[in-house]
């Protein structure tokens, strides 16, 4: 008997194909369901997703945290096996939240954007053309009433591997990483998913303490600090880092489990902790998903606009 026919090579070649079969079989409906928008295939991406769906040519699947608690334990994802400075392993998240209030949203008029700028921005943050599923409108959520009382928070994973390899192709980034921003984005050790915000909001105090991970996990190096802090001026760092006596800012040193120094952030003030991580609103209706997105946001260090 060849090797290809044998009762192993058979075994391998009936699990790497496994995927052909499931593209046309729908993925089983989660028991914390809110909506799957179209035909949804028992695909992993999709893995016990409470809203997921295919919205005009990008893939979305947001997980409430007990969902997200089972797909660490049971899925591979980027940075399941990628080494950090601080030896935590983690997950990338982008944080959404569905408001109580379902009419939240601004008229044009109130929001004052022009077109060529919504434009920019759908660009920039990966937004599909038609932000709601059938529709060609653009919806401005306002804010006040979004954030005023928060039912559900959703957590939608960031891929940059797919099938363990890394993601080359930009159709595909773009595929499966819709709607990117890092002001809603976290990077979460695993061990800190179960302190996440459930059935309510972020409050201040968790906005700034899940804030707070990246810069311990990967803090910059001598150099990076250096040519950062050069980047500033002495007016916006007073605004927007803590400083001594002396009017210098405050820099602190991150280790790693083994007590070995691993890098040096510049401390921010809570006032600024509180601007770099904002959820956005994500709403499920009757035409499909409204997915909100960031205007236009300001560097802390070199107060530019992008």
């Amino acid at each position: 008997m060849s090797r290809r026919n044998s009762k192993e090579e058979k075994a391998r070649r009936r699990l790497e194909n496994a995927w052909k079969k499931d593209r046309y079989v729908p993925i089983p409906t989660p028991e914390e369901y809110i909506k799957h928008i179209g035909f949804v295939p028992n695909d992993p991406f999709f893995y016990n997703s409470a809203i997921a769906g295919d919205l005009n040519g990008q893939d979305f699947a947001f997980r409430t945290k007990t969902q997200l608690l089972d797909y660490v334990e049971t899925q591979d994802f980027f940075l399941k096996k990628v080494g950090t400075k601080s030896g935590d392993t983690c997950i990338e998240i982008s944080c959404y939240s569905i408001p109580e209030e379902e009419n939240c949203f601004a008229s044009e008029e109130e929001v004052g954007y022009d077109q060529k700028t919504i434009e920019r921005w759908k660009r920039d943050q990966n937004i599909p053309e038609e932000t709601e599923l059938g529709e060609g409108d653009t919806a401005f959520f306002d804010m006040n009433k979004a954030e005023k009382e928060i039912r559900q928070s959703l957590y939608l994973v960031r891929h940059r591997y797919i099938d363990k390899n890394i993601i080359k192709n930009e159709a595909d980034i773009k595929r499966r990483n819709p709607c990117f921003h890092n002001i809603n984005t976290l990077w979460v050790p695993l061990e800190e998913i179960k302190n996440l915000p459930d059935k309510r909001g972020f409050t201040d105090d968790e906005k700034v303490y899940f804030a707070k991970f990246y810069e311990s996990i990967q803090p910059l190096d001598e150099e990076e600090l250096e040519r950062t802090l050069s980047l500033s001026s002495p007016s916006l760092i007073n605004q927007a880092y803590e400083t001594n006596d002396e009017g210098e800012v405050i820099i602190e040193e991150f280790f790693n489990k083994e007590g070995k120094s691993i890098g040096f952030q510049p401390k921010k003030k809570r006032e600024s902790w509180l601007r770099t991580f904002i959820p956005f609103p994500v709403v499920p209706d009757k035409k499909g998903l409204r997915i909100g997105g960031a205007p236009d946001t300001v560097n802390l260090m070199t107060g530019e606009v992008s």
